[in-house]
Order: structure tokens, then C-alpha cells, then sequence
């Protein structure tokens, strides 16, 4: 037996060499050939990797690459040498379309050359091939034509010069008779029909399809909607559209919670409706608070310095428009700020194509000192015009690999509205998620910008509209609140702060990953007295379990310098940005 075992260890593949390669790393080559040290050897396995590395070269125009192999048997095992000629790379001369009869051949060439990254003749990629083959599906498709067939196909016509030559076949060119909704129970036909924008007597759009299904999975009631139409002849030109919906939940309960050194637990609820009136109105009433587990070893420690109690109504069609409309009234207490705050707003939200929307509203706050300490205006009431721009291009809002995320927010309180302060705050936060070339990292940045300032019957920012800067969300490293200058409350606070994070992040596999991560930021009295050199700076490392609605985060961050402390830990639901 023993012997047997080491014959067979013999027989394991102890390393893959590769020769003569330029176009593609020995990484890149060893992972498409399959061969991995420690797996049995097998000459089928040789003669398999050959093939896909040949395929892998005439992908990118290779035709004539060679791969020979060689093996060698060591007194560790089987050691495989991979031998590449990878000879010259072919050429695309021409693109020439074939069989069109509804489109016109000159606009036809003009967009496929789009399709190409520069003038011809360009080097053969397979990846041009179907990047030409997907932009006819998708003129043809968003034309009339759902039955459209493209096929291309290499001519050579000079060593290493390729024409390419799409082939079309039409079909028939089709119009919707009827749009038909099946499959709901509860919801309403007419709340799923507003939001289709295919409409009888027009040409079949598969952009217009793909639109309204994204419009009825957005109002949150359905958990699939799928789409079908009739069985189309050679000559029919009329079909019926069908939308086929699974109806989800309307009630839904939300649970999180969090930690915070030191002593510090958190916990979330949600409970709401998707569909409360039956019209797809929205309502959701919230709670959270902070518990300090340490309160009763000291009278000075409160047992729950932070909480908040929110009510939200939602109508997505307000006044008969596409509008969406939010009114929200929230409930704020937090001891370290020494304030508890009465908030009431009102937004209307509207879309620009898939990544814009402007959100004009007004708000509605009084806020009031908890202590009762003697400061200036302990009561403050403010009323206010809102507006906010917002870019979101991120591929999942939960867990973005790529995109852009964009926030200006500006408020004017006072002049016609009166209340007891005239403001102007505004606050802008830009975040970029993108793919680093090699690794499989990502980095994600955010920088966030905020400022207030005093006007007409104000010379001073109120406290409780102050900013403040430390802790989960801001600066990690940095206890809650504990960056910038005291103001008289004995309260670090500010009416102008700069933010700005970075992490580089990593999935080591489905569920598990890391990050590491700096994060910098300072808060001043003025803007005009901000000092770029007094910056807090923190940095640190955390474990992601992801989850389809995030990634549970446990986070470890210390200041960057003159700290000689164990450090601050975060543990929360969803990334910080």
C-alpha cells in the first residue's frame, strides 16, 4: 500500500512550465490550460490544454500559433513544459453586412464601425466580432424585429487579412397589437399598466420592454416579471405582448443592528408596506437607538445616548404625474450632542433617464438643548427649501464593483419662510467604485464637502445644525464627535467639514472578503478658517461576510499618528460607502 501511495504521488503533476509566450502571461495560459500542480497527471488532460490554448490565441487572431508539449519526470513528480510559437496576428480589412432590406446599408457600416476601437484594418479580436454581432441585435430588436438572426463569418483574403461578413436575416418586421398583464392577485392591473411604456400600434422594442420591466420590478411588489409574445409566422406583422408577474410580499420587517468600541450596541427595525392604499403607496415606520451596556457602572454614563423614531409615506404618482413624493417625520435624541430634534420634510423626486433625479422639497425642524445648559437660543425652529441633484450609476447598490454615486444637497432656511435662523448649508458627497487590473481588488473612494453659512437676521449657525465629525461613517480610527474645536456647549462641532475615505477591497471568495482602508477629514468653525495641515487622519482593516443586502463589516481603525492606544472596532450591515 505504502508503495502504491508513492507511485501515485510520482504520478502527480509537480509544475507547469510555459516557453515563448508574450501575448499572455504564464498565469493567464497555466489557468485556461486546466494543468495545476498537485493534480494527477493524465496525457488527456496535456492534450486538452493544448487545445484551449490554441483556442485562446485564435480568439485574439493567432491562427497560426503552435503549442507542443513536453514532460519530464522528476523525483517530484511530473513536471510539464508548455512550448508556444505564437506567429503573427491577423488583421481586420473590412466588415461588410449582408442581407439587410429594412435598414439602409450605409448607416448600417457607419454603426458597426462604431463597434470598432479605431479605423480599419484593426488586429483581430473576437471580442470586436461580438461587440458588431450585439449592436445588430440591438438596432434590429429595438426596430420591430424580434426574430432577427446575425451571423458572422472570416473570409481570409491575404495571409494574416480578415474580412469579416455579417449575415442578416431579418424577419419579419412586427408591431404590438395588445399589451396584456397576467399573473397578479392583489395588485391592481391598472398600477402595473402605468408603468409599461410599450403601447399598442407601435414597432416591438425590446429597450422599451427591458424599460418597463424595470419600472414594475421598481415599485417593489413583485419578485419576477417576465415577458413573452405570440408565435410569429413569416409575413405576421401584429403581436400580442405579455407581462407575466410574481406577486411578492407587500409587508416587509427590517432588522440590523452594530457595535462600537467602547461600550457601545446598536440595533435597527423597520416595519412597512409596499402597497398601502392599494396605488403603490409606500409607508415605513423606524427605530433605532445606541445602548451603552457599561451605564450602570457610573451615574454619568447614559443607558441610551443616541436614538430615533421615523414615520415615511411614499406616493409614486403624486398629482396624476410621474412624481415621486416623500413626506417623512423624525424624532432625533443624542446626548453627546446635547440636543433632541422634532423634523418634519417633504420631497418630490423626479427622474432623468436611469442615473439623474432632482428632489425639490421643504423641511420643517425644532430642536431644543437636553441639558439645559445656559446657551444662546436653547429652542430653535427653522423652515426650509430643500433641493438635491443625485448621479447613481453603481452596477448594485449593495455591493458596487463599478459606477459613480454622486449627492449636492442644498437648504435655504429663513427669508420667506421665516423661523428663527436664516441658513444657507449645503453638502455635496462623491463616491467612485472601480476595478483595479490586477488582483481582482477594488478601490472605492468617497469625498464629502459640507458647509453653513449665517445671512440676513443670522451672524452665527445654531448648534444643532453644526456639523460634527468622528466615529462609523466619518473617521473611523476616531472616537464618536471627537474631531475639531470645542464650541461653548463644551461640544466639538463645526459649520464646514472635509471627509474623505478610501478603501481597497476584496473578495477572497463568495462570501468572505477584506478591505483596507484610510480615512482622513477635518472640521472647522469658518470655511475661511479651514487648515488644511490640522487634518484627522485614521487607518485600518476589516472582514466582510457578504450577504445578498450587504456585507456584514468588522472593522479595526487607529489614528495614523501619536496613538499608542489598542484602537477603535466597528461591527455593522452594509458598507460605510
Amino acid at each position: 500500500m505504502l508503495i502504491a501511495l508513492i507511485l501515485a504521488g510520482l504520478n502527480d503533476i509537480s509544475a507547469v512550465r510555459v516557453h515563448g509566450a508574450t501575448v499572455f502571461s504564464e498565469k493567464e495560459i497555466i489557468e485556461i490550460s486546466n494543468l495545476r500542480q498537485g493534480k494527477p497527471f493524465r496525457r488527456a488532460a496535456i492534450r486538452g490544454a493544448v487545445i484551449r490554448i490554441k483556442s485562446l490565441y485564435e480568439s485574439k487572431g493567432y491562427f497560426m500559433a503552435a503549442v507542443t508539449d513536453s514532460v519530464i519526470q522528476t523525483d517530484k513528480g511530473m513536471e510539464v513544459h508548455l512550448f508556444i510559437d505564437e506567429g503573427p496576428r491577423a488583421k481586420i480589412v473590412d466588415i461588410i453586412p449582408e442581407g439587410m432590406e429594412s435598414i439602409d446599408s450605409l448607416s448600417l457600416r457607419r454603426m458597426l464601425m462604431r463597434s470598432v476601437p479605431k479605423e480599419l484594418p484593426v488586429p483581430y479580436d473576437e471580442a470586436i466580432i461580438a461587440s458588431i454581432e450585439q449592436s445588430l441585435y440591438s438596432l434590429y430588436q429595438n426596430s420591430g424585429f424580434p426574430m432577427v438572426e446575425v451571423i458572422s463569418e472570416t473570409e481570409g483574403v491575404a495571409p494574416n487579412l480578415i474580412v469579416i461578413r455579417v449575415k442578416i436575416n431579418e424577419g419579419p418586421r412586427v408591431r404590438v397589437r395588445e399589451v396584456v398583464v397576467r399573473g397578479n392577485k392583489k395588485v391592481r392591473t391598472d398600477i402595473i399598466e402605468r408603468e409599461i411604456v410599450v403601447k399598442p400600434g407601435r414597432l416591438y422594442s425590446f429597450g422599451e420592454i427591458a424599460e418597463s420591466q424595470r419600472r414594475i420590478y421598481a415599485t417593489g411588489l413583485f419578485s419576477s416579471v417576465e415577458y413573452s409574445i405570440d408565435s410569429l409566422g413569416p409575413n405576421d406583422t401584429l403581436t400580442v405582448l405579455y407581462f407575466t408577474v410574481h406577486e411578492a410580499s407587500p409587508r416587509y420587517i427590517d432588522l440590523g443592528g452594530g457595535y462600537h468600541t467602547p461600550q457601545e450596541l446598536q440595533a435597527k427595525a423597520a416595519v412597512g408596506h409596499l402597497n398601502f392604499w392599494g396605488r403603490g403607496q409606500k409607508v415605513e415606520l423606524s427605530a433605532e437607538a445606541s445602548w451603552n451596556f457599561l451605564w450602570f457602572s457610573q451615574d454619568t454614563i447614559p443607558k441610551f445616548p443616541r436614538r430615533r423614531l421615523g414615520l415615511t409615506y411614499s406616493e409614486p404618482y403624486f398629482l396624476g404625474f410621474r412624481l415621486d413624493a416623500t413626506a417623512t417625520g423624525t424624532y432625533s435624541y443624542d446626548i453627546d450632542l446635547d440636543y433632541e430634534d422634532y423634523t418634519i420634510t417633504f420631497l418630490t423626486r423626479k427622474y432623468l433617464g436611469n442615473l439623474w433625479s432632482v428632489s425639490p422639497g421643504m423641511k420643517w425642524s425644532y430642536s431644543r438643548n437636553i441639558s439645559g445648559k445656559p446657551i444662546v437660543a436653547p429652542k430653535i425652529t427653522l423652515n426650509a427649501f430643500t433641493q438635491e441633484i443625485m448621479l447613481d450609476s453603481r452596477d448594485n447598490i449593495f455591493d458596487p464593483m463599478s459606477g459613480l454615486y454622486g449627492r449636492l444637497r442644498l437648504e435655504e432656511a429663513g427669508w420667506i419662510l421665516r423661523g428663527d435662523a436664516d441658513l444657507i448649508k449645503s453638502f455635496i458627497s462623491f463616491s467612485s467604485y472601480s476595478k483595479l487590473t490586477k488582483g481582482g481588488y477594488l478601490l472605492a473612494t468617497r469625498l464629502s464637502l459640507g458647509d453653513i453659512e449665517p445671512y440676513g437676521r443670522s451672524s452665527s449657525v445654531p448648534y444643532p445644525e453644526r456639523f460634527s465629525l468622528g466615529g462609523d461613517g466619518t473617521i473611523r480610527g476616531y472616537s464618536w464627535y471627537s474631531i475639531g474645536a470645542y464650541d461653548p456647549r463644551g461640544i466639538r462641532s463645526g459649520s464646514a467639514f472635509l471627509n474623505a475615505n478610501l478603501e481597497l477591497r476584496k473578495h477572497l471568495t463568495k462570501t468572505w472578503g477584506f478591505a483596507l482602508f484610510t480615512d482622513a477629514g477635518g472640521l472647522w468653525r469658518k470655511l475661511k478658517s479651514a487648515d488644511l495641515s490640522n487634518i484627522a487622519l485614521s487607518v485600518g482593516l476589516g472582514i466582510r461576510y457578504y450577504l445578498p443586502i450587504g456585507p456584514v463589516r468588522l472593522d479595526w481603525a487607529r489614528p495614523a499618528f501619536n496613538y499608542s492606544g489598542w484602537g477603535i472596532i466597528h461591527l455593522g450591515l452594509g458598507h460605510m460607502f
